[in-house]
């Protein structure tokens, strides 16, 4: 067994003072100081892709309303628990803007029941584009999933997935649709209560003049933040005494007890009870006047129905109710009122209390300044046109779902990173051909493995008795590359910061200035050549396009001679194949040579344009010359 560096690398940190910054942003996070914390994860994670930086990035550029990054860097989530182990592996493309006439879509509901009454405003979108729109079942919602928009059709618990096209996750939405903060469709009410609850409840609500007001004050105790998002309802006794209106509690689960305790007098009723499930929260939500709320479910369901929602927040909050706004793009008929300091209810208590007092009066206030603008907004069924597919800042990597699984790049980095960006994928054609020759349990070493494209599929084919040395000489990319071997399962690859040259250790391509990461290495000694691995057994060697190949080559003639591994080399141009080729015949080898597109039209992303403008790659399919080899289906010619 190999051991396992990738897997190390998880937690790698290039360099002692590269590390501080991530620590740094934390902390200037946690203290609302987003914008300062951005600039440092901005210019820190192009020279360390730290995972954790990435995952703390996303949420702060939302806070700060730049949306459309925000959303791309919030893709990280899938590389940390709990999202990592309830990733979903369907073996199909992850929308993003792809035409949906006649295709269907399967919607996943990634986190908690706030967010998907958030994000299902979205599925309306979806079907105008032309989608039939499926949704896996939410078993705690009941009869109210039969009331989400859009949906054409909830998979029942238990039951095979149908036949569909493409997926996405609810939170993912707004990044596939290029949302900002002034194109959010914002239409309200898309959620309603299901007609048999909305008629009990009716009834069950008087209306006698006095407002009716909903309130919620804690959320899920298995949540993180719940004990600093959420108030003990004593504390809400201001807001409770005022005259005029009557209070219903809308609370369930831990911390709705409080509802039965002495509250001197308030007038308040206990619904929690009664509320089987969402429905009949909706349709007592129906019956209110005003919802006052913590940031919980509750909150979100009443602003999808339209209703007046008072908000309280905690400093900090969650990145949804962005910056010093009291106002929500999400929910125009939310009112948002927030800590001055953190852990501090005290001033958010009297500032609802005095503004009850004043609705419950008769003079009824909106519930925040509404524009036209919001009021009017109605959702725009087509994403804007790559709008998602680019990183704000040069040499910022982003995650995105490919053919291989989840990756972490950089889009911008030449063809590799802009292919496997627009296609999941990177010249798939070469490695289709390659795996008909892999068997399980072959040892093989790929140079210039970059982001692991062709990586993970080796790892996979080659199996537990398997050997896979993966050689990255960038520093940047060989901490991606092992990132995203140990979040696809390659835990049996050898993953090297090392790039393989003659035995005098030269290497092709100047590196950049980097932070010092010190190589991981499986078996703990320097591999600058071929030759130096010193490996028992090679059955294939593969160098990829921007490898100097001759180098690699002359670095391994030990290998080669004893060892006699199959050959695959990827060059750009034809000049450099040449002198591949001639190097390899010295070596014994016969040759196939084959022009290999960089677009083809079965990409895993189901693309239809050709953004390389018909460019090619060379590939060199070599074997030893005393091995009979049938390339019968091969389109390369000997040379």
């Amino acid at each position: 067994m190999i051991e396992t560096p990738a897997a190390h690398a998880m937690s790698n940190r290039a360099g002692t003072d590269d590390a501080d910054f991530v620590a740094a942003a934390d902390a200037l996070i946690a203290a609302g100081r987003t914008a300062e914390a951005i600039k440092l994860l901005e210019e820190g994670l192009p020279r360390c892709p730290d995972l954790r930086g990435h995952i703390a990035l996303g949420p702060a550029l939302l806070t700060e309303g730049r949306f459309v990054d925000g959303w791309a860097q919030c893709e990280f989530r899938w590389f940390a628990e709990p999202y990592a182990s309830a990733r979903p592996h369907y073996g199909k493309p992850q929308w993003d803007g792809q035409d949906l006439t006649g295709k269907t879509i399967l919607l996943c509901p990634d986190q908690g029941f706030g967010d998907v009454f958030q994000m299902i405003r979205y599925a309306p979108m979806l079907k105008a584009l032309g989608a039939t729109v499926l949704l896996l079942p939410i078993r705690e919602l009941g009869a109210f999933i039969d009331c989400l928009p859009g949906i054409d059709d909830v998979i029942e618990v238990g039951a095979p997935l149908p036949d569909f096209d493409f997926w996405i996750p609810l939170m993912s939405l707004p990044r596939a649709f290029g949302t900002t903060a002034q194109t959010i469709p914002a239409v309200v009410p898309y959620l309603f209560p299901p007609e048999q609850q909305a008629r009990r409840w009716s009834s069950r609500i008087p209306h006698d003049g006095k407002l009716n007001v909903g309130i919620a004050w804690t959320g899920s105790a298995g949540q993180a933040v719940n004990a600093r998002r959420s108030i003990q309802l004593a504390q809400l006794l201001p807001v409770l005494r005022v005259e005029g209106a009557r209070f219903h509690s809308l609370q369930k689960g831990p911390g709705a007890e409080a509802a039965e305790g002495d509250l001197k007098g308030a007038d308040l009723v206990n619904l929690g009870p009664e509320l089987s499930d969402f429905g009949d929260t909706a349709a007592a939500i129906a019956e209110m006047d005003l919802v006052i709320s913590i940031c919980t479910s509750v909150a979100h369901l009443a602003g999808a129905m339209g209703k007046p929602v008072w908000l309280l927040l905690s400093d900090p909050c969650d990145y949804r109710w962005l910056k010093d706004r009291e106002d929500s793009p999400w929910y125009p008929t939310m009112r948002l009122f927030r800590q001055r300091r953190p852990g501090d209810w005290t001033g958010v208590v009297a500032s609802v209390a005095g503004a009850l007092a004043v609705m419950a009066g008769g003079q009824r206030p909106p519930a925040h300044p509404i524009t036209p603008a919001i009021l009017e907004r109605s959702p725009e069924p087509r994403p804007p046109a790559g709008s998602s597919d680019a990183a704000a800042t040069a040499g910022l990597a982003i995650a995105a779902e490919t053919r291989m699984g989840l990756m972490q790049f950089v889009p911008d980095d030449g063809i590799q990173g802009r292919s496997i960006r627009r296609y999941g994928e990177h010249l798939q054609t070469v490695m289709d051909y390659l795996l008909r020759f892999i068997r399980t349990g072959m040892t093989v070493v790929e140079v210039g493995a970059g982001y692991g494209a062709h990586s993970i599929q080796l790892s996979a084919a080659l199996g537990a008795g398997g050997h896979l040395h993966l050689m990255e000489r960038d520093p940047i990319r060989f901490m991606m590359l092992s990132h995203n071997c140990a979040a696809n399962g390659a835990r049996d690859a050898a993953v090297y910061c090392q790039g393989l040259g003659d035995r005098m250790g030269s290497h092709s391509g100047a590196a950049r200035t980097q932070p010092a990461v010190r190589p991981l290495r499986g078996d703990e000694r320097a591999a600058t050549s071929l030759d130096s691995l010193s490996l028992p057994r090679l059955d294939w060697l593969k160098i990829n396009a921007g490898v100097d190949a001759a180098a690699v080559l002359n670095g391994g003639s030990d290998a080669l001679w004893q060892l006699r591994p199959n050959i695959l080399a990827l060059q750009w141009d034809a000049e450099s194949a040449e002198a591949t080729l001639r190097r390899l015949k010295e070596f014994g080898y016969r040759c196939w040579r084959r022009n290999v597109a960089c677009f083809d039209s079965r990409n895993f992303n189901r693309r239809t344009d050709d953004i390389f403008n018909g460019r090619t790659a060379v590939e060199l399919l070599a074997f030893p010359e005393e091995t009979e080899v049938a390339l019968n289906q091969h389109a390369g010619v000997e040379s």
